[in-house]
């Protein structure tokens, strides 16, 4: 169907994705009917208009496509203070890692299996998390903060690839990120926070020290140690309420 649409007819279908969703919650935030839904929909024309501009314009490395749905997301985040847009902010953020790594990055240096893809990688993966606790800072809080931890997760797991030092640079990432999510779980009790950063130790510690020790004994010992520091969160908070019971 797609293919034989024709240029010009691809290019109106994708200009129509982006116009019908940006006017109809436009409308709604304006009347003020149903402005959430309406920030919703405008959260989506930032796809669109990525989508929009792919096709337009035949972007073929994908970069610019992922920074116009990534900077429409922040923009519409700004001007409606709307949690929506850091969805579709985050996910064109990371899919702009991924381009700019995999199509600019790699691509100057002319070797598409380098070994420096996973920190590349990483490091933008990294960026994008320490973005997004900014931004949390000013608008959902709790949100942004659990997407900055789903990006930190991505970023302990592509370490994992690194022939050289993978398993360590993994490790030292998972700790960090998870131990900030549980230090924001036991000061604020908001939930998410706990389940990322539970999964975050029971996914990469196991691993790690899997390929560390070279031996499942690494695995048993990451399970344990995951499970002593999800129990030692749970004992804190719990003394933390009693106290504020108390209180």
């Amino acid at each position: 169907f797609w293919d034989d649409l024709g240029s010009t007819g691809r290019k109106l279908v994708a200009v129509a994705f982006l116009v019908v969703p940006a006017l109809g919650g436009a409308a709604l935030v304006k009347g003020g009917v149903r402005p959430e839904l309406g920030k919703i929909l405008l959260a989506l024309a930032c796809y669109a208009a990525g989508f929009a501009y792919l096709v337009v314009f035949e972007d073929q490395k994908f970069v610019a496509s992922t920074v116009v749905v990534t900077l429409t997301s922040a923009v519409g985040a700004w001007l409606l203070r709307s949690g929506a847009f850091l969805v579709s902010g985050w996910s064109g953020a990371m899919l702009l890692v991924c381009a700019v790594v995999f199509n600019v990055i790699d691509t100057a240096e002319a070797n598409p299996t380098s070994e420096a893809i996973a920190v590349h990688l990483a490091v933008g993966f990294l960026l994008v998390s320490l973005a997004l606790v900014g931004s949390g800072v000013m608008l959902s809080r709790t949100l942004a903060w659990s997407l900055a931890g789903l990006s930190g997760w991505a970023a302990s797991i592509v370490l994992q690839i690194d022939p050289l030092y993978g398993e360590w640079l993994s490790l030292v990432v998972a700790t960090v990120v998870a131990a900030a999510l549980l230090t924001a779980f036991v000061l604020t009790r908001r939930y998410p926070y706990a389940v990322i950063g539970c999964a975050i130790l029971l996914t990469i510690w196991p691993v790690s020290l899997y390929r560390i020790l070279d031996d499942a004994v690494g695995a048993a010992i990451g399970l344990v140690a995951a499970g002593a520091v999800l129990i030692g969160t749970v004992i804190v908070l719990s003394r933390r309420r009693r106290v504020s019971t108390a209180a």
